[in-house]
């Protein structure tokens, strides 16, 4: 039952695919400058109030700035939708921006509270194999004339089958699947 509820919550943090590419590459200082500090400043100001100030535990304060420094991609997407941004390049770059502001705080949660062994070893490992043959051999199902916009939607279901690979590994170990669902979305972005 985990390792389903895994994909449910995966797919959730999946949301945002619709970033384009081709502007992330354009303006790849801007975005990835905006969303790594985006994340800094109110994690820094967070913790040095949190610990000093309010008296927590080292642990609890880095927990908290994390937490605190977030940025929900959904309720981002679905501001942007709601204003018709995404027709403009404003509401892309912010979507990279969010892109960025979560990977920071993956990589923050796996850098700050994961303790490494064999199975993030492992994981890491499936990960990187998994998107490399993805990666690169990805076109043939999708620009397949047999295999492409049939009822059965091969193209989905194909998908879900990486994640849930890379979800079937991260839950063997600790929980460091995040950062593996940002290299399912960079791909799935290339691949759309």
């Amino acid at each position: 039952m985990l390792y389903i509820a895994s994909f449910g919550g995966l797919l959730t943090f999946s949301s945002g695919i619709e970033l384009d590419s081709n502007l992330m590459k354009e303006k790849v200082k801007e975005i990835t400058l905006i969303g790594i500090l985006s994340f800094l400043v109110p994690f820094i100001i967070i913790f040095l109030v949190v610990y000093f100030i309010v008296g927590w535990n080292f642990l609890a304060s880095l927990l908290c700035a994390t937490a605190l420094s977030e940025t929900l991609i959904a309720i981002v997407y679905s501001t942007i939708v709601q204003k018709n941004l995404f027709k403009y390049e404003i509401g892309k770059i912010l979507m990279g921006v969010t892109f960025i502001t979560n990977l920071c705080t993956a990589i923050a949660l796996s850098v700050f509270f994961i303790k490494p062994n064999l199975y993030t070893l492992l994981l890491y490992l499936i990960s990187i194999i998994t998107l490399f043959f993805a990666y690169n051999y990805s076109h043939i199902i999708f620009n397949s004339n047999i295999l492409k916009n049939k009822l059965d939607e091969i193209e989905i279901k194909y998908i879900f089958l990486l994640l849930l690979i890379l979800i079937f590994f991260a839950s063997s170990g600790p929980r460091a699947s995040n950062i593996t669902c940002f290299y399912s979305r960079i791909l799935i972005i290339r691949i759309f």
